[in-house]
């Protein structure tokens, strides 16, 4: 399995960089506009996992899956591994968006409740992901989620880098340093290894799925941020 993992990690880290969002080697013009419009629909394309969660827990067919997501759920709260009560990664989402000229308040009014820029492409981003763990075999629905969990490390640290170049420092940078550091996926391994010794092609079905359905995301993203006019 590391095999397969060093080669996907690899190929979706190539497809991340090829799109403009995370191209480093250009200079980063974004208007203010752009970079809260940018705040509204990130938090869109991430703030939703809570429902992702709900209802892969609600179909784990064992304690010990329940236990994985309880434990992902308490962390997203701010309740770490070493019981220590922090910011929820909500809040600390709170903190980038008025670094960037989203205030908190419109964030919870505009985003929040009336989900004003909660784009097409982002619903069907979300909805995709549903629709994959309500419908697929369990061991492809594990293996998505564990996909997606690795991704936290990938591209948290691509968003980081493009945080930073936007002059974003400080406690607003705390949601992407925390969420590059995470060890979400390290929880989900000792099920996803046994279903690759049973079934190795869930595992690639689930991790091909969940990397061709967040670049897609991100290009879309990308083309949104960098196309956005006030």
């Amino acid at each position: 399995m590391q095999d397969f993992l060093r080669l996907w990690d690899h190929d979706y880290a190539r497809a991340a960089q090829a799109i403009a969002l995370f191209d480093q080697t250009k200079p980063l013009e974004w208007t203010p506009a752009q970079q809260e419009f940018f705040a509204r629909a990130l938090y869109h394309s991430r703030g939703h996992f809570y429902k992702f969660l709900w209802y892969l827990g609600s179909i784990s067919p064992s304690k010990e899956c329940k236990e994985v997501i309880l434990a992902n759920i308490k962390d997203e709260f701010g309740i770490c591994a070493d019981g220590v009560s922090r910011f929820s990664h909500e809040q600390l989402y709170w903190n980038f968006a008025e670094a960037v000229g989203l205030d908190k308040n419109t964030l919870i009014r505009e985003e929040v409740l009336a989900e004003a820029t909660n784009l097409p492409f982002i619903r069907e981003f979300n909805e995709g992901h549903l629709d994959y763990i309500l419908t697929q075999p369990w061991n492809y629905v594990w293996a998505a989620f564990s996909a997606y969990e690795r991704l936290d490390n990938l591209d948290y640290e691509n968003l980081y880098r493009l945080a930073v170049r936007l002059g974003v420092s400080g406690k607003a940078l705390v949601f992407y340093e925390v969420h590059r550091e995470v060890e979400h996926y390290e929880a989900a391994t000792p099920l996803l290894e046994e279903i690759w010794r049973r079934n190795p092609d869930a595992v690639r079905g689930g991790f091909e799925f969940i990397a061709s359905h967040q670049i897609k995301v991100w290009q879309r993203m990308s083309d949104a941020v960098l196309e956005f006019r006030e």
